[in-house]
């Protein structure tokens, strides 16, 4: 199964904020053996984002996003799921009441605003976990998976480690996870050493497992990675 991360919010387009969300996620994924080919950074603009969904949704199968749940102006994801899968937005009351007795029971005065937080896509279900008062939600569409969970990374995983990842695990015919080991180079140039490990190299990209990469990182020379998919690390 392929994934798609989306992380969304003008200010990692800005440089204000840098963004943790999307490199753990991908390491939860990776766990489980589910492969990320693409993780994009939107900022909280209604058509760009609506795109970005459109475009994750013809090419993964399972697509994860943060940020923009919130109940202010510029919390948009919802609303450009919906315009991107032409899916209209219900409004739960329900969860309404969900929410303010989160509000009440930490004696805090809750503003209508925040109700925007009870609309979802028509058809989604709530994730269990509700750490904050932004609910996460996960759409199903002809079989591709889409969960909205918030850009608070402390809520985000709790979402991710009670809910998503269960959830992504059922879904798998059998759990692999990906392992990697990575060898450090130093007294030659990346091209170097990646002319030396030519062949095998050639000859890895004819085999499904492992694959090698290389990456090069200033004072701890030149990274050699293998990387395989199994279910047992003594298996890679």
């Amino acid at each position: 199964m392929k994934a798609e991360i989306i992380v969304s919010g003008s200010e990692l387009l800005l440089g204000q904020s840098i963004d943790t969300n999307g490199p753990w996620i991908a390491q939860k994924l990776s766990e489980i053996g589910i492969d990320c080919h693409f993780k994009s950074t939107v900022g909280d603009n209604l058509n760009n984002m609506a795109s970005t969904f459109a475009k994750a949704f013809d090419r993964a199968d399972i697509i994860l996003c943060t940020g923009g749940l919130g109940p202010t102006q510029d919390d948009i994801t919802r609303e450009a799921l919906s315009k991107a899968l032409d899916i209209p937005l219900v409004y739960d009351e329900s969860l309404a009441e969900v929410i303010r007795e989160k509000f009440r029971k930490r004696n805090r005065e809750m503003s209508e605003n925040n109700l925007r937080q009870a609309y979802y896509p028509e058809g989604a279900d709530i994730l269990e976990a509700f750490p904050g008062t932004a609910p996460g939600i996960h759409l199903q569409v002809d079989g591709k998976h889409i969960f909205l969970m918030p850009g608070v990374p402390s809520e985000m995983k709790v979402m991710m480690n009670d809910d998503v990842i269960p959830y992504l695990t059922e879904l798998l015919p059998k759990v692999e996870r990906i392992y990697t080991k990575t060898l450090k180079c130093w007294g030659k140039g990346e091209s170097d050493i990646a002319g030396i490990l030519a062949d095998i190299n050639d000859e890895l990209d004819l085999l499904p497992n492992p694959k090698l990469s290389f990456l090069a990182s200033g004072i701890e020379g030149i990274q050699v990675r293998f990387s395989a998919k199994t279910e047992t690390e003594a298996e890679a």
